[in-house]
């Protein structure tokens, strides 16, 4: 079912659709809105009154501003989508939506409650507990590789019911030097609205038991959810403390200095409902003692919930979904064969004896290779041959450079800001990947040139390559198409006779970068041992010096006797 969110871009409000959207379409269009549609937008000047992408079947929006976009969207659709809204709609749009779904902070005061509105505790967001669960060994390896007791303290910054007076920050800071103290080990975290002397103050205080995002890099929340045994949350934010509540582990609430108004009230009747009523969280008093509760699963339950009334009152948007998905197979499957996933371009031969001829001339050929990745802690070989070929896959120089390995003899590149990136780095040759071949490429190769510095291999040459020389492009083996451009590269070699090759810097599950540590999740991770894996019953010649691949693939330890 093809589905639109329509959103601020206040990180809270955007979680909360997409947390429902992608359990309905994985990759739903964000409509990110800033203000309320004016009046003189809302006729034959409104910015959607000729949609130039498909229109949605289903559109899930949240935030008072979305009201008036998402009537729009209804009105520029052939098909009237099937609306939901994930807060109480204005008074104005309350018959445009076919479903809302409100939490219980919301309607603490007396409303008239319509058939079509629902329920929720807390908010809807994009954290689950299974997702968490496959990251939570990685992340306290990465923190708490002796086992240590870990709390995870979010820290959020003022708003309209509470602040984050001098008092108040003494007291976190505070907390947060006991619990170190007492032999825990300490991730914060701040947000977008946090004070930056509170960023400072906590900075201050890292060392080994007390790690802070600095904000710079990516940002480790979801590897800090992952980590933690128990959570301290700031009062401030709703949904910090309902994706903590996910990992089913204890969630205690730090108390903050109080705004007095109706926005207080609000909040405070949600701690004591969350507190007191569902006995889902605890107020911190000093301690993290555990306690038994069951998380709840809001954005599935909406989910479901949706998916449920919409096959009940509207069947046309079932039949339609079930169409595009046809058609999307289709097309899909008409793309992979195109792509050469069930054969071998003609131009084959031509393309192969173009980049022959230009590891001919850098005298690259004959030599074995050794392939380095940039996956963390490398294992590097104690000594190779003297005539070995240094071949880095994208950045992963840097991580040569930080074990002493000399720079790369060939490098595999993609895009042309890569290429600047990498301006640091001693590049000798780069072998190019790229959609297609650029104006100078195509030039070399009319005049049969093999071009100097850079030779250029295109995405279809690269599946080529893979396919000539393992059989297969591997998907549907995981979520991806083919193997990574690093297992290209090195099919790359094998294809032009590279009979000896050693690989490092490859893993199938820790994520980041040696160079760059961070929670960038690691793909191609299912294609890449299942090529490895075809490669070691092939290939002979090919050894690597991780034992984790080793074990996973069948490929032989690299010896240097």
């Amino acid at each position: 079912m093809r589905v639109w969110t329509v959103s601020e871009a206040k990180a809270g409000t955007l979680t909360q659709c997409l947390g429902v959207a992608r359990l309905i379409d994985p990759k739903p269009r964000k409509v990110v809105v800033k203000r309320e549609l004016p009046a003189w937008q809302r006729g034959m000047l409104s910015p959607y009154r000729r949609l130039k992408v498909p229109e949605p079947d289903l559109i899930i929006s949240c935030g008072g501003v979305a009201n008036s976009h998402v009537q729009a969207i209804v009105a520029a659709c052939k098909v009237k989508p099937f609306t939901v809204h994930l807060a109480t709609p204005q008074p104005d749009y309350e018959q445009m939506f076919d479903m809302a779904f409100i939490s219980r902070h919301d309607w603490n005061e007396t409303k008239a409650r319509r058939a079509n509105w629902h329920e929720m505790v807390g908010v809807p967001h994009q954290i689950s507990r299974e997702i968490l669960d496959g990251f939570r060994e990685q992340a306290r390896q990465r923190w708490a590789p002796k086992g240590d007791k870990v709390v995870t303290v979010l820290a959020g910054g003022p708003n309209r019911a509470y602040l984050y007076d001098d008092a108040t920050v003494d007291r976190l800071i505070e907390t947060i030097k006991g619990f170190a103290a007492d032999g825990w080990t300490v991730l914060a975290s701040t947000s977008r609205r946090s004070r930056s002397d509170l960023l400072g103050r906590l900075l201050a205080l890292r060392s080994e038991r007390i790690v802070v995002w600095d904000r710079e890099g990516e940002n480790p929340y979801r590897d800090y959810l992952a980590a933690a045994d128990a959570f301290l949350v700031t009062k401030d934010s709703i949904t910090m403390a309902c994706e903590a509540l996910a990992t089913g582990r204890p969630t205690y609430v730090f108390d903050l200095a109080k705004n007095p108004g109706p926005r207080l009230d609000k909040f405070e009747w949600f701690h004591r409902d969350m507190s007191e009523t569902l006995r889902l969280t605890r107020p911190f008093e000093g301690m993290l003692d555990a306690y038994p509760y069951q998380p709840p699963h809001e954005s599935q339950r909406v989910a479901e919930t949706i998916m449920a009334e919409i096959a009940k009152r509207r069947p046309d948007l079932v039949k339609r979904a079930a169409a595009t998905a046809e058609a999307r197979k289709a097309e899909n499957a008409a793309k992979q064969a195109d792509e050469g996933h069930s054969g071998i371009a003609a131009t084959y031969d031509t393309t192969f004896a173009h980049h022959r001829k230009w590891l001919e001339e850098h005298k690259l050929l004959g030599r074995p290779w050794f392939f380095l990745g940039s996956a963390p802690d490398p294992t590097i070989p104690a000594k190779l041959a003297d005539n070995t070929v240094y071949a880095y896959i994208k950045f992963a120089g840097r991580s040569a450079r930080m074990h002493g390995l000399p720079p790369a003899d060939i490098t595999l590149l993609t895009r042309w800001k890569e290429l600047q990136q990498a301006a640091n780095l001693d590049l000798k040759l780069i072998l190019r990947l790229r959609p297609d071949v650029n104006w100078r490429g195509r030039i070399n190769r009319a005049l049969g040139r093999a071009g100097i510095a850079e030779s250029q291999l295109t995405s279809r040459e690269r599946d080529d390559y893979v396919v000539k020389t393992l059989g297969s492009l591997f998907s549907g083996v995981g979520s991806e198409k083919r193997p990574s451009n690093g297992v290209g590269m090195i099919c790359f070699a094998l294809a032009h006779g590279i009979e000896q090759v050693v690989i490092a810097g490859l893993s199938f599950d820790v994520s980041g970068h040696e160079y760059e540590r961070s929670t960038a999740p690691r793909r191609h991770a299912a294609e890449d041992r299942a090529a490895l894996s075809v490669m070691a019953q092939r290939y002979p010649g090919v050894s690597t010096t991780e034992p984790s691949v080793h074990e996973a693939t069948g490929l032989p330890l690299y010896s240097a006797s």
